[in-house]
C-alpha cells in the first residue's frame, strides 16, 4: 500500500514549516500573516538550521532548538499583542 509522508532523508518538515510561519509573523491563531512574511521565516529557519549544523550540533538537538524558537516567538507576540491592547485602554 502506498504511503506519503511529510519526511524528506527520515526528517520531518513540519516543525520547519510551523516555525518559518511563526517568526514570519503569521499568527498561530489565524487572522494575521503574508505570504512575505512565511518567505522571510522559511529564511530565517533555514540560516539557523545551516548555523547549527555547521557549529557541529546534534541533529536530534535541532528539534529541541527549532521549538524553542518557536517559544520564544510566540511569547513575544503575545507580549505585544497584550502591549498593545494596553496602549488602546490607556488612551481612551
Amino acid at each position: 500500500v502506498p504511503v506519503v509522508t511529510p519526511n524528506i532523508g527520515g526528517t520531518s518538515l513540519l516543525l520547519d514549516a510551523i516555525a518559518a510561519a511563526v517568526l514570519g509573523g503569521t499568527s498561530i491563531f489565524g487572522g494575521r500573516g503574508t505570504v512575505w512574511g512565511a518567505v522571510v521565516g522559511a529564511l530565517i529557519v533555514s540560516l539557523l538550521t545551516t548555523a547549527l549544523r555547521v557549529f557541529g550540533t546534534d541533529p536530534s538537538s535541532l528539534e529541541l532548538y527549532k521549538g524553542a524558537i518557536i517559544m520564544v516567538a510566540l511569547l513575544a507576540d503575545s507580549g505585544m499583542t497584550y502591549a498593545k491592547a494596553r496602549l488602546v485602554e490607556a488612551a481612551r
